[in-house]
């Protein structure tokens, strides 16, 4: 099988059994072509991530901070995690969620939403990794406190945004 300007040709069919021989290596080329498309996929949401917790990191200018935090007071199940959690000079958290997409957007709007509803608010920023389809966005700028564009404007604006919290305090 090869590759001719997007076209996949293969060559030198005579027989029933060569069509059938030819079928195998077209979907087995498929198969290996889909397999890379997703290895492209995961290792861009593996870069994000990595770029996320370098970002907060510097963006944070050393206040402690908790990737993959589990709140075991209110959410003992686990159900509701948090990307980071960021402890304010105040002493108060801050949370902050890496969206990677749309089911991500949601179950982060799940996240504030169960976390108001127990009446405990805390300041939420989300990062985003890519374009994140008009709906889901849309709840998550609802609920969120911030949202970030992609993870150089954490770097650059996370301070910002938990100074607001601390000074307001």
């Amino acid at each position: 099988m090869k590759d001719e300007n997007g076209r996949f040709v293969i060559e030198g069919i005579k027989t029933p059994q060569d069509i059938v021989d030819s079928i195998f290596t077209f979907s087995q080329g498929l198969l290996k072509i889909g397999d890379m498309s997703m290895w492209k996929i995961e290792r861009a949401k593996s870069k994000f991530a990595e770029d996320f917790r370098s970002s907060v990191a510097e963006g944070v200018r050393g206040r402690p901070v908790n990737f993959s935090y589990l709140n075991e007071e209110y959410d003992p199940e686990g159900l509701y995690p948090i990307d980071c959690r960021v402890q304010l000079k105040t002493g108060r958290p801050a949370y902050i969620f890496s969206i990677t997409s749309a089911d991500k957007a949601n179950s982060t709007t799940a996240t504030i939403y169960y976390f108001e509803k127990k009446k405990l608010y805390v300041p939420s920023c989300a990062v985003l990794h890519d374009k994140i389809a008009e709906k889901p966005r849309l709840r998550l700028e609802e609920a969120a406190d911030k949202i970030l564009q992609n993870p150089r404007s954490a770097a650059e604006r996370l301070d910002t945004f938990l100074m607001k919290y601390e000074n307001a305090a």
